[in-house]
């Protein structure tokens, strides 16, 4: 900066015009280095990672719609849920409780487990991020299970599942958080599900019975938009396949 300053001296200025031309002078390059700095900062995520507003619908341990997916978010997540389990490529199944239940209450997420798994009967792995946790309980967490995908194109979250036995309170937490729900359809008066819905996203709370007739508890969040995200990005990949076949 020294070397700047001097360079644009001129000698036999008068004090005062000399105080303005220095006030011009770090008026410019203040600015730049805020940038330079900011210039430093990680960016979020690779380009394309998706066309969603900085707003939340759902979160689960702050992991929203517009969250991408990193080393330092695994570790923080294994902080809280203890150890996981990871893989990559992988099956997306968007069904809970049981057969049919998607169509009769969310037609479009069921029309989205449709395209994920066509065509039927043969299994269809995606280009996805899984984290699993089996062992929540030895960080004092009332979650049996908790699985975390996120798209293996642009990191952003697909769906959030967590299983739990115990109630814990988590039904009026989320009451409090996003108010009151509806009540979803279901073909037992023994089970039970409320749902929420943000923009295109939702949440669902259900009571399940096991087999013996007790109660378990699930939550399954599928923000719409990220899965109808990695569709578009599949189908992009399979028209470059197809006509890069047709050059040979």
């Amino acid at each position: 900066m020294q070397h700047l300053y001097s360079t644009i001296r001129c000698p036999g200025m008068r004090p005062g015009v000399r105080f303005f031309r220095d006030l011009a002078f770090l008026l410019i390059l203040f600015p730049a280095i805020l940038l330079g700095c900011g210039n430093d900062r990680e960016p979020a995520g690779p380009e394309g990672a998706g066309n969603t507003e900085n707003t939340e619908t759902f979160t689960f341990f702050h992991i929203g719609r517009n969250t991408v997916y990193s080393g330092s978010l695994r570790k923080n997540l294994q902080n809280q849920l203890g150890s996981d389990a990871i893989s990559g490529r992988s099956e997306i199944n968007l069904e809970i409780n049981f057969r049919r239940f998607l169509e009769r209450n969310f037609p479009d997420v069921a029309e989205l487990n449709r395209r994920l798994n066509e065509p039927q009967g043969e299994r269809v792995e995606h280009d996805v991020v899984k984290l699993m946790y089996r062992y929540a309980y030895k960080k004092n967490m009332p979650f049996d299970y908790v699985e975390i995908l996120f798209s293996g194109f642009n990191n952003r979250p697909l769906l959030i599942r967590a299983e739990f036995k115990e109630e814990a309170g988590i039904l009026e937490t989320l009451k409090q958080k996003y108010g009151q729900p509806a009540v979803a359809d279901w073909e037992k008066e023994s089970g039970k599900s409320f749902y929420w819905k943000k923009e295109e996203d939702v949440m669902v709370y259900s009571r399940v019975p096991d087999r013996f007739g007790n109660p378990e508890y699930r939550v399954v969040i599928y923000f719409v938009e990220n899965i109808q995200n990695l569709l578009k990005r599949e189908a992009a990949q399979d028209e470059k396949k197809k006509t890069g076949r047709l050059a040979f």
